[in-house]
């Protein structure tokens, strides 16, 4: 059977057939080969709760064209058949949505990269761990989004700017080209490196951790910045100029090494350092007096001389210069730097710490916090 779109939005419904489009606005739900020409295509490919008989048992081919196509796939069972499916984006600006959440125990692996085309292949399983079917997923589909499901998924993106999500579950994610989305909901997860064939095809791009559990990107590969979800979980930086932004609630904020930009958003948040020096001096763009300043003693030593753990009053300067001989905090209210002179009055120079904001009327010795 053939069916082809008018110049209007067109919204087609069968069972597995091959479907083709000539003009904008085009709508097809169900399977089993589409090819989508000039205008925008969408193509939503469902698997309902009714079990019905040879629905996505057997390869499909989808193929757009010129235009933006998007394809989304959600199955809303927990079976499914043999499944090969091949996805093609064309010229345009094409994406894909993979909802496999309703696959309850099984899970999703990432296979392969195969061919100088760059084609992503991604293998659905069964709870006893046998492929479901695979999905091969060409380059010249510019946005993945994967929602995994409950079990340990493995997820890769493609060359483009990706959104991946594993549900629940220890997730591994392989980072790829472009600037990535992963959503961690499990103290498991991490980003890595695929050594395999995709190892040719350096990293780039600015990728990004959404968070509703504490992550230090020491432990993620190449993942520039992080974003909290939930109240009282922690983030900790790497050497890059990370960008790490807290939630409306209580966090822990650490930048690590390189220049970082710290957002509490909301709550009382903690802002913990361990390095010094103009190349770690980070930026807390909204410190407020429900904030508190954590210093490790370790790098930040002599704050404390009568060992009460708290920073002696003679400790915090705010005239932006040394005062006394003692190691003390330098906070300058014109240009807003929290420094630190391990000497005070002496031949060394004070280091830098951090921008906590201009002319701050609140910040007192109880503002800060010594560590260990």
């Amino acid at each position: 059977m053939y069916f082809s779109g008018t110049n209007g939005p067109d919204v087609f419904y069968t069972r597995p057939l091959t479907l083709e489009t000539n003009a904008d606005g085009d709508v097809f739900e169900i399977s089993d080969g589409y090819y989508g020409y000039g205008g925008d295509d969408a193509f939503r490919i469902r698997v309902s709760n009714v079990d019905v008989p040879g629905l996505f048992e057997t390869s499909s081919d989808i193929q757009g064209n010129e235009g933006n196509d998007s394809l989304v796939f959600a199955p809303a069972r927990d079976y499914l058949g043999q499944v090969d499916i091949n996805v093609s984006g064309g010229s345009g600006s094409d994406s894909v949505k993979l909802d496999l959440s309703k696959l309850g125990s099984a899970g999703i692996d990432f296979t392969d990269i195969n061919g100088g085309g760059f084609t992503t292949i991604i293998t659905l399983l069964h709870a006893d761990g046998i492929s479901a079917g695979q999905f091969f997923l060409r380059d010249d589909i510019e946005r993945i989004e994967i929602l995994g499901t409950s079990a340990a998924d493995v997820l890769i993106g493609n060359r483009g700017n990706d959104h991946l999500d594993g549900g629940s579950g220890a997730d591994l994610f392989y980072k790829t080209r472009g600037s990535d989305q992963y959503v961690f909901d499990d103290a498991g997860d991490r980003v890595a490196l695929f050594d395999g064939s995709i190892a040719t095809v350096p990293a780039d791009g600015s990728d990004t951790i959404w968070a509703w559990v504490s992550v230090d990107l020491r432990d993620q590969y190449g993942v520039e910045n992080l974003r909290l979800g939930a109240d009282g979980t922690e983030g900790t930086g790497n050497d890059a100029a990370n960008l790490i932004t807290g939630s409306s609630g209580r966090n822990t904020i650490a930048g690590g090494g390189g220049n970082d930009s710290l957002y509490g958003k909301g709550g009382a948040d903690t802002f913990s350092f361990a390095e010094k020096g103009a190349a770690n001096r980070d930026s807390i763009w909204n410190f407020n007096d429900d904030d508190r300043i954590e210093l490790s003693q370790a790098t930040f030593a002599g704050l404390d001389k009568d060992r009460d753990g708290l920073l002696d009053l003679d400790a915090l300067s705010q005239t932006g210069k040394a005062l006394g001989g003692v190691a003390q905090l330098i906070y300058n209210k014109a240009t807003g730097i929290l420094s630190y002179d391990a000497e005070g009055v002496g031949a060394g120079a004070a280091e830098d710490i951090a921008f906590i904001g201009r002319m701050l009327g609140f910040l007192d010795p109880s503002d800060v916090i010594l560590a260990a």
